[in-house]
């Protein structure tokens, strides 16, 4: 089954924020994304869209704030398809954030994790 997410789509000089903390909504909080947040979603966003035809549209960090969940859905979907839902759920720790926010670039296995992730989500066209 598939859980509906909002699409998310960063731009040239866009600023992203994060939801941090579950719960009530009372106990939510919303932030600024990191400079290192921000290059690891564009960076993730591009290898999802040239790769796999999908794209990243949310991240927040995971309930025990040790790592970010990242929410992928397919590119180019019609409205009113049965696939405007499809959605794919990919878990990486603060570390692998932080390593590709610095570097810029995608270390090999983070791409095994996301070709491998996200060949799920494709196999549902």
């Amino acid at each position: 089954m598939s859980l509906p997410c909002p699409q998310l789509v960063p731009r040239a000089g866009w600023r992203g924020f994060l939801q941090v903390g579950g719960g009530k909504a009372a106990e939510r909080r919303v932030r600024d994304m990191t400079a290192e947040e921000t290059t690891f979603f564009q960076v993730v966003d591009e290898y999802s869209r040239n790769r796999h035809a999908c794209f990243l549209a949310e991240m927040f960090p995971n309930k025990a704030e040790t790592g970010y969940k990242l929410c992928f859905r397919p590119s180019g979907v019609e409205p009113g398809s049965p696939r405007v839902y499809d959605c794919q759920y990919l878990e990486f720790g603060s570390q692998e954030v932080a390593a590709v926010g610095r570097t810029g670039v995608l270390s090999p296995s983070l791409t095994v994790t996301l070709d491998h992730g996200l060949a799920k989500l494709r196999r549902s066209e």
